[in-house]
């Protein structure tokens, strides 16, 4: 079972103690881990380091023959990488009175505005040609992505005055 101390937590600190309640220990082929510890940093980008208290950190384990083993965990760093959104429209451009559906990737969640709508796919009908703001969420991360849905008036026609013909003749 794994105890992990997170009173400390706010300033960075953790600390855990792993121990075998019922004494009989574990029998592990070589190379298998023991244990991993996982870092989950939120929306920092780059190179975040991970810094260990008194490092090289050692962690006692004790074999079956009840004898010491020193394991040694150095500093090392986490690579967070960004959060990316794109956003598409089908179709990109529309006639009034149309929709067009607009679709979001690379997150869990979607807010589009302008419209206040949620999700993705959704279905949109500007009045005319609108750019749509997509916040895709993952986690506490964040990120925009922009597309414009351009809409085209329906033409105006005028084939003149309106004339009188008499039946038979030319126009």
């Amino acid at each position: 079972s794994g105890d992990i101390g997170t009173s400390q937590a706010a300033t960075g600190k953790l600390t855990f103690l792993w121990v075998d309640m019922s004494l009989e220990g574990l029998d592990m082929p070589d190379n298998t881990p023991l244990f991993t510890i996982v870092f989950n940093v939120l929306c920092t980008l780059g190179s975040t380091p991970v810094t260990l208290v008194n490092s090289p950190t050692p962690v006692e384990v004790i074999d079956s023959m009840m004898e010491n083993a020193i394991i040694t965990i150095d500093n090392g760093s986490a690579n967070i990488s960004a959060l990316s959104v794109s956003a598409t429209a089908n179709p990109t451009t529309i006639c009034n009175g149309q929709s067009a559906a607009l679709s979001a990737t690379g997150a869990t969640t979607y807010a589009w505005s302008p419209g206040s709508l949620s999700g993705s796919p959704v279905s949109v009908s500007p009045t005319a040609t609108t750019v749509y703001t997509v916040v895709g969420t993952s986690s506490a991360c964040t990120a925009t992505a922009t597309v414009t849905v351009t809409v085209n008036n329906p033409p105006v026609v005028n084939a003149g005055n309106d004339q009188t013909v008499c039946a038979g003749t030319p126009v």
